[in-house]
Order: C-alpha cells, then sequence, then structure tokens
C-alpha cells in the first residue's frame, strides 16, 4: 500500500469535526498569547472609576455599550482589552505548566516502565498516589500560598506542574511498559545498547503522537485548573480586598490583566451583573474546549493511522509556526500611534537640557532656594519657557500660583545625649530626626530630664491618643517627646528644615523628633531592655508599655518656622478627547532647593534641576512634533510644598469626580543605570516599565515614597484634596552626591539624562493618549 500524500491526510482530517474545530479554536488562541496586547483597543492598565461617556458620567463596572463591547470592570478598565491582553499571561502559565508536567511525565515515567518493580518504580508510584489522593484545587492553593501568592507566576507555575504531572507519568509508564517488549527493543539491546540509549532512540520517538495528544488535553487541564483558583479568589498576584459596592459586600481586585484575576474579582456580579464575570468564563471555556476537542481529535486521528509524526517534524512544524507569529507580532509592534510616539520621544534633546541645567545652577541663584532672589530668578526662567512651548496659562491668565505656607529654618542639629551628672556618656545623631510631619518651632535650646517610655497598643487607639512607641523627657520646666518610627521614616541626614504644608496651628511648641527603631533599640540597651519584646507586646499582644528607663538624657534642639511667600509655575495642554477631559495628568517636578547650610551652597543639579529640565523639554518637543494629547496634561515645576497646595486649592476647576494622574519627576541625571518607580494606584509601574523597556531603558522598583495626596501614618491631620489621585515617583536611584554640595553641573551624565528623557517622553504620551 502506497503512502498517503499530505492532502489525502487533511482531506481524511477534515472529516472530523471535532479535531477542525478545536484546531481552529487552538490557532486562535496561539494567536492572542502572541499579539493579544497589540489587539486590545485600550489600555488596560487605566483604571478609572468615574468614566465620562457622551457628556455623561457614568460609575464603572460599566454596562457594554460603544467603545465598551463588554463592558468594563469594578475598577474601570476595558473588558475586552483584560481579555486580549490577559491572553498572553493566561495562555502562559497553562503553557509552562503543561511542559513541566509533560516533562516529568517523561523522564518518571519511563523511569518507573523500564524498571518494573524496582525501587524508582515504587517510590515514584508512591509519589503519584500520595497526589493523587489530595483534591487537586486544594493542593494548588496549598502550594500557590506555600511558595507565595505574591511571588508572581512562578507560584501558579508551580502549582498547576505539582498537581498534575502525576496522570502523565502513569500514561508513560503503561506505554514504556507495552514497548519495552517489542522485538524491535530486544534487537537494540542485542547489539550492545544501554538502557538510556534504547530509551532515547528507540522508545521516546515511539511516543511523539502520545506526547502531542498529551500536551493538547494537559493544556485544558492547566486552563480549568486556573478557572477554579481563579473563583476561589487565588489570582494572579494576590490582589487586594476593598470595600464593594451595596449587594456585594467586601471584594477582591487585580491590576494584573488575567483571566483568572478577571473571574475572582468579578463572579460576586453573577446575579446583578451576569455579563462581568461571563466574558472570563466564556473564553476559560472557550479555550478548555478548543483544546479537549484539538487533543481528542488528534487522538483519533492518530488511532486510525492517518498520522505518525516523527520528532523532527514536529519540530519543523513549530518552527514554521512559530516564525509567522513571531513575524505577525513584529508587523504589529511597528505599526500604529505607538511607534509614532516613540519616533517623537527618540528626537529628545540633551542639548536643549544641557542649556536648562547651565541657567538653573549658576552660582548667582545660590540653589534656588525658596524666597531666594535665586528662586524667583528660576521661576521667571520656567515660566518664559512655558511660553515657549506655547502651554495654556491658568484662569487668570498667568502660569503663577502664589501662595503663602511655613519655610523652616535649621539652626541646630537634632542630638541626644546620655548624661551621668553633667558628663555625656553617650551622644546619638544617627536615627534622630525632627518630626519631619509636626514639627515643632523653637529657638535653639536644650531639654533635660529622665527619659521615659509610653507605648499606647491599637486597641486603645483615639485621634488624641494615637498608637506608637513614644519617648519623652519631661521636668518642670521643659518637655520633649520622641516617636518612635520604622527605619525608613527618618531622614538619614537633616541639614534642612522638613518641608511642611500645614497651617501655623499644626506647630508644636515643644521639641518633638523621629527616633528610628534601631536607635531605639541601641538606647533602650543601654538599660537592659529589649526594643523587639516592647514592639511585640504593643503591636501584637495589644498590651500598653509605660516605665522610666532610668536614663537622664539631654535633648538638643534648634528649629524655627516662618511664613514664607512660594509660588508653582503651572501651564498645561487641553485635551483633545472632550469624553475624558476631566482625567487629567499631573506632572510635577520641583524647582526649589535649600537655604546654604554652614557656607556651602546646594547646587541641586541632579536633585533636581533635572527633573525640571526633563519637563521642559517634553514640553518643547511635542509642541515642536504638534502632538495633541487626549487628556488634558498640566505641567507643574513647583516650590517647597507647591504640590500639597496645588492638590488642596487645584487653581484649574477640579470636581468630586474629576481624576488626576501624577507623575513626579526627581533627580534623572546620575546614580544606577535603571529608572526606578514606585506608584501608589492605577496600574501605573506596569504601563511605565513597558514603555521604558521599549526605549531601552532598564525600570527597577523604588521601595518607600510619601506621596502628597495620601495620608501619612504619622501625620496628626488629614490633608484635603480636590478630585480623586492616583500616582507614579520617578528617579535614578544610589547617587551619593544628588542633594549635597558638589551636586553639580559636572556631576549630571547628559547621556543618561537624554535616555530617561525620551523613555520618560514615551510614557507620558502613552498616558495622555490612551
Amino acid at each position: 500500500m502506497s503512502e498517503k500524500s499530505l492532502l489525502k491526510r487533511m482531506a481524511e482530517a477534515a472529516q472530523d469535526p471535532s479535531f477542525i474545530i478545536g484546531g481552529l479554536i487552538v490557532a486562535l488562541l496561539l494567536l492572542l498569547a502572541v499579539l493579544g496586547p497589540e489587539l486590545a483597543p485600550k489600555n488596560p492598565f487605566f483604571r478609572e472609576r468615574i468614566q465620562v461617556v457622551d457628556g455623561e458620567y457614568l460609575k464603572a463596572p460599566i454596562d457594554p455599550m460603544p467603545g465598551f463591547p463588554l463592558g468594563t470592570d469594578p475598577q474601570g478598565a476595558d473588558e475586552l482589552s483584560l481579555l486580549l491582553y490577559g491572553a498572553r499571561t493566561t495562555l502562559i502559565m497553562a503553557f509552562i505548566a503543561t511542559l513541566i508536567r509533560i516533562l516529568m511525565g517523561i523522564i518518571l515515567g519511563s523511569v518507573a516502565g523500564w524498571w518494573p518493580g524496582s525501587l524508582a518504580d515504587r517510590i515514584i508510584t508512591a509519589v503519584i498516589d500520595f497526589f493523587a489522593a489530595i483534591p487537586s484545587l486544594i493542593l494548588a492553593m496549598v502550594v500557590v500560598y506555600a511558595v507565595g501568592i505574591r511571588s508572581g507566576q512562578i507560584a501558579f507555575v508551580v502549582a498547576l506542574s505539582v498537581t498534575g504531572w502525576g496522570e502523565v507519568a502513569q500514561i508513560f509508564r503503561s506505554h514504556v511498559l507495552s514497548i519495552r517488549k517489542k522485538d524491535f527493543i530486544e534487537s537494540a539491546r542485542a547489539v550492545g545498547l544501554n538502557s538510556i540509549g534504547t530509551l532515547s532512540r528507540h522508545v521516546l520517538p515511539n511516543l511523539t503522537a502520545t506526547i502531542v495528544t498529551l500536551a493538547a488535553l494537559e493544556m485544558g487541564s492547566a486552563l480549568l485548573l486556573l478557572g477554579e483558583l481563579g473563583l476561589m479568589e487565588v489570582f494572579l498576584g494576590g490582589g487586594g480586598i476593598i470595600a464593594g459596592d451595596a449587594g456585594t459586600g467586601v471584594r477582591a481586585i487585580s491590576e494584573i490583566p488575567e483571566w483568572g484575576a478577571m473571574l475572582g474579582t468579578t463572579w460576586r456580579y453573577f446575579k446583578s451583573l451576569p455579563w462581568l464575570p461571563g466574558a472570563p468564563a466564556a473564553a476559560f471555556f472557550i479555550a478548555i474546549l478548543g483544546f479537549n476537542l484539538f487533543g481528542y481529535g488528534l487522538q483519533r486521528f492518530i488511532d486510525k493511522g492517518r498520522f505518525y509524526p516523527s520528532g523532527l517534524s514536529v519540530f519543523r512544524f513549530s518552527l514554521i509556526v512559530l516564525a509567522v507569529l513571531v513575524g505577525s507580532r513584529y508587523v504589529l509592534s511597528n505599526t500604529g500611534p505607538e511607534v509614532e510616539y516613540r519616533e517623537v520621544a527618540e528626537q529628545f534633546d540633551a542639548s536643549r537640557v544641557y542649556q536648562d541645567l547651565t541657567f538653573l545652577t549658576r552660582s548667582e541663584l545660590e540653589g534656588r532656594y525658596t524666597g531666594s532672589d535665586g528662586g524667583k530668578i528660576a521661576a521667571s526662567y520656567i515660566a518664559q519657557q512655558f511660553t515657549a512651548a506655547g502651554l495654556t496659562p491658568l484662569p487668570t491668565g498667568s502660569y503663577f500660583q502664589p501662595f503663602n505656607t511655613l519655610h523652616g529654618l535649621l539652626t541646630e542639629q537634632p542630638l541626644l545625649e546620655i548624661m551621668e551628672g553633667d558628663r555625656v556618656t553617650l551622644s546619638l545623631s544617627e536615627g534622630i530626626a525632627y518630626h519631619i510631619w509636626n514639627p515643632h518651632s523653637l529657638p535653639p535650646g536644650v531639654v533635660d530630664g529622665e527619659l521615659m517610655l509610653d507605648g499606647n497598643p491599637p486597641g486603645n487607639a483615639s485621634i488624641w491618643n494615637p498608637a506608637g512607641i513614644f519617648f519623652y523627657v519631661e521636668s518642670e520646666e521643659d518637655f520633649a517627646l520622641l516617636t518612635a518610627v520604622p527605619d525608613q521614616y527618618v531622614p538619614d541626614d537633616m541639614t534642612h528644615a522638613p518641608a511642611f504644608s500645614a497651617p501655623h496651628t499644626f506647630l508644636e511648641d515643644y521639641p518633638n523628633y523621629l527616633i528610628s527603631y534601631t536607635t531605639a533599640a541601641d538606647l533602650l540597651a543601654q538599660v537592659g531592655y529589649d526594643f523587639e519584646e516592647i514592639l511585640h507586646q504593643v503591636y501584637e499582644e495589644d498590651s500598653a508599655v509605660s516605665f522610666s528607663t532610668g536614663l537622664q538624657v539631654r535633648l538638643h534642639h534648634g528649629l524655627e518656622y516662618h511664613n514664607a511667600q512660594k509660588v508653582n509655575i503651572l501651564g498645561y495642554i487641553p485635551g483633545s478627547d472632550i469624553r475624558i477631559q476631566t482625567q487629567r495628568i499631573l506632572v510635577v517636578a520641583r524647582y526649589s532647593g535649600v537655604e546654604p547650610w554652614q557656607g556651602e551652597t546646594y547646587p541641586g543639579a541632579d536633585e533636581n534641576a533635572s527633573g525640571v529640565a526633563v519637563m521642559l523639554e517634553i514640553m518643547r518637543l511635542w509642541a515642536e512634533k504638534e502632538f495633541v494629547p487626549k487628556r488634558t496634561v498640566v505641567f507643574a515645576a513647583v516650590d517647597e510644598n507647591g504640590a500639597d497646595y496645588f492638590a488642596q486649592n487645584p487653581i484649574i476647576g477640579t470636581g468630586e469626580n474629576d481624576s488626576w494622574t501624577v507623575v513626579i519627576l526627581d533627580g534623572l541625571g546620575a546614580g544606577e543605570q535603571a529608572l526606578a518607580r514606585i506608584d501608589a494606584g492605577g496600574g501605573l509601574e506596569k504601563i511605565f516599565d513597558q514603555a521604558v523597556r521599549k526605549m531601552h531603558v532598564r525600570p527597577s522598583t523604588f521601595e518607600d515614597y510619601s506621596f502628597f495626596f495620601t495620608q501619612s501614618p504619622y501625620l496628626a491631620y488629614t490633608v484635603q484634596v480636590q478630585g480623586s489621585y492616583d500616582g507614579i515617583y520617578i528617579t535614578n536611584p544610589g547617587d551619593e552626591l544628588s542633594g549635597t554640595p558638589d551636586d553639580t553641573l559636572e556631576h549630571v551624565d547628559m547621556q543618561m539624562l537624554k535616555e530617561n528623557g525620551a523613555a520618560i517622553a514615551y510614557f507620558l504620551m502613552l498616558l495622555s493618549a490612551p
């Protein structure tokens, strides 16, 4: 009988509807995995709970409608974009888990089947039986939490792999047991081939068809388990829990587009809004059905003798498919508006940035400190650049937003001394700072007395008596307070007064300090107390602590505040899309520096003339290239406390439903060869990372930053802002000279500044023109 041609085999395959339907679904899913993010109509990381559609305010979740064919999720992200974007993440996790299942099954099943009854066979079979006795969903949840749900995809890949390899190993064990009795295996042994050679050359090639079929079926199994985990609210990243709308109680949220996460965050709406969980549920159903139809159809096709794939033919076919998909993705990623944005961003002009830096770091400006003539000159220069870039001024007709707040002058470094009579036995300056949220205003002086400790547990806390651990010194005439806080909240080097925007009534009339946990532990160790035990007693056991340390101490203070005239420079580009005109972007860079200290000036080239100069060049670049954002973009060069003041007093009309996405630029011209970021909601880190990578800049994480629109855990009052805010802080970390007298123009790496500026310009274009 002659061998059938490829066309005849294809004709016979077409007679099996399940094989054809399954194959088409698998092909579509493969396309979505590669091209899904490029096909998404909107950016799934943009999340606005209040959106304006055809002039009407709509609160998420928004029902399916033109512009949102599948509606939005409860956070305002487009469901269709989430599905398309999440296809890659979901299918890649399932694919990697399937690959691991197959590899483990082949290796362990082959060992057990080739040496039946051996110790290895008994151990492998026992382990398979052990895992088979545990329900897959429960085992997967245990593994995810054991590895760490915040670990990302690795936790889910491990969980999906652990729960599925046993069945695969059993199948391969039975096949190897059958094949090892064949005549050609005996022939291979007769010519001297060892067990490893026989398995690799003669056994495994005969299992190629089984491997291909099992891979399709295991993909369906892995996807089914991912969907089940999602329903149990175990999904990628772990998400968070917030209060839901009426009728939904609390609900889970996630910032990562992934089908399981979509299902886990929406299943509570299955009665009131069935389309919301219906979209990810349908995606899982179609994907699982497709892989199962394809797998079973392929199995029938092979069983009828129509197809005997060799390893080489499967490899060649895979290469062809891969080449087609990579080529398609390349075409899509190099066409469309994003490519035009990159081309514009790449024309970021570092020479003009250098001119800005040269002006802002001139010696006669003396660091541009608040209230100085140098600060006023810098403000005028920035306003001139706003005019040249064609920015729209404020409703007052000017770019200036003047305001009065407190400005501090440091006259004495914070210092704690342990005394023995008139003799100083120990001086502590590291880990001690003036309270940066509730400072005092007093002339230079000292407070002497016995050091006491009070620990107020969270259960006893009130607005007048907050939770925490407090040291205080009290005598007949003096009083001083030290609040113990984690180390990261205490400034490393306090050479200047804390910036403070509250009314004068919030200034304390006694010395008010922060002391780090490490310094507090060192201090208490002098008299035999364990600070860790005190922390545990207050915060874990919710028990109050109060005692005298027995230490006589002297605290030095010198910090004075006065009302100061300050000014922000603000201009904006109106958004072209009236539907999202209330979704504004605020680009912030502080232009003012700090006062000279002990005869030295602080030029502030990197911190933060570099941030201002990058912002100015982005404005000029957009004007020259006639880039018109869809969202209104406000550029703000702010004075000390200027961002706080603007949030509380936005001179641009802001309603309670309006939203602000804040991008803070700080120190971009020196340090590590990476742009670090930290966000406060909105999924901005993900957008930023993808944008800067496309501009060949490496993103990294920044551990901690206090956003001006968020509440500090140690602030005694609440900052009232107009509208809703999310934001991202961008900087180049790891530079020791920034913010010092040596932070001069020569300190700035202009090539780094050019690359960072271009990356940030591209990121802002993506934000403002979604």
